[in-house]
This record gives structure tokens, sequence and C-alpha cells, in this order.
């Protein structure tokens, strides 16, 4: 079982998907799987996907048919083995130590789910988007501890999820094709019925 299995949805991102793979070929976190789900793309993203393929043996590609955010997801949730999930959105990047840290705070914590802030980024630079507050560092918390939890932007790319408990609780994505806001259905289901959210204010 690798420590955390990183799922990567595409569809048409050739701008910007070097970039993101790069990131995640370097992190310093070893064992870890990165599927790619490859949504029917129509650009240059499905070349670029067998470059880092052949480079990198801890690359999985799925190749499937235009279907949408949501299908993809959960096409990628269901091949995934770590013990941890990711998800690093294909026109992102990340930090090259990010899932070690994040990794032994989860494990030092027994977590659910890890949560971090993150940065918006752009040719002026980058501006750091504080998602996580001072008041939710220290011992991991719940819904029961902290109903403002509920109030956190529903971005789920700055959090690692333990796979057991997404399992346990059947939190997936809605597959519904051409919707919008997939995601934060994922978000609100997890960050509910988690007991444990560890919190630290580190962008990555």
């Amino acid at each position: 079982m690798p420590k955390l299995s990183v799922l990567v949805p595409i569809y048409n991102v050739e701008k910007y998907l070097d970039e993101c793979l790069a990131s995640l070929a370097k992190q310093t976190l070893k064992d870890i799987e990165i599927i790619c789900i490859n949504d029917g793309s129509t650009d240059n993203s499905p070349k670029i996907l067998q470059k880092y393929a052949k480079k990198y043996s801890n690359f999985v590609v799925i190749n499937k048919q235009n279907s949408g955010y949501g299908d993809s997801m959960n096409k990628g949730l269901e091949k995934a083995t770590g013990e941890y999930i990711s998800i690093v959105e294909s026109d992102d990047f990340i930090e090259s130590d990010a899932f070690e840290k994040l990794y032994k705070l989860a494990h030092e914590t027994k977590a659910d789910i890890v949560k971090a802030n993150y940065f918006y980024h752009s040719k002026d630079g980058d501006v750091l988007h504080e998602v996580v507050k001072n008041q939710k560092l220290g011992k991991p918390l719940s819904l029961a501890d902290d109903a403002s939890i509920l109030l956190e932007e529903p971005g789920i790319w700055s959090a690692i999820y333990r796979r057991e408990f997404l399992q346990k609780n059947d939190i997936n994505f809605r597959a519904t094709p051409g919707a919008s806001y997939q995601d934060t259905g994922f978000h609100f289901k997890s960050f509910c019925v988690a007991k444990r959210i560890a919190y630290t204010d580190k962008a990555y």
C-alpha cells in the first residue's frame, strides 16, 4: 500500500499540465502513486501524460471518454490504493515537500483529513489564501467541536483524506455530466462526518 494516492483530473490542460506533473514527480514523499485521469482530452494533454508515464513508474494513466469531472474523480478513487488520497488539479502545482509534511501531520494526529492553506498563483506573483486560521491549529477537530468548519471555502485540493475513511462513509463525487461545483459535495460530505480534522497554516 502506498502512503498516498494523488488524483489528477485532466481535460484539455496542455498549457499547465507539464508544470503540474513535474511538481508531483519531485515530491520528497517517495512512496506515492500519481493517478492521472484523462477525460477525453483533444489537445496535447495525452502526449504529456505519456511522457511522464514512460519516465516514472509511479505514474498511472486512465484514459476514458469525456464524461465529466465527477465521473473522472470516481474512476480515480476506484483505482487508488494509497493509505491517504489527495487531489491536485491539473492547472495547479505543489511544493516538493508538501505531501511529506501533510502525511507526517496525518500520522501524528491520526486524522481523517488534513487541511492546509494555499496560494493563488499568477504572473504577478503568489497571494496566500488563508482557509486555515490560527484558532483551528492544535488538536484535531470535528464538526461537533467547531461548526465554523462548514463556513470554509470548499477547496478540496489543499488537503489529504484517509482512504479507509472515505470508503467507510461512501464519500465520492456526483457523476452528473456537465455539472459544475461537483467538488463541493465531496467537501461537505467529508467534513461533516470526519471525526478528526487536523489543520496546518502552512501553504503548499
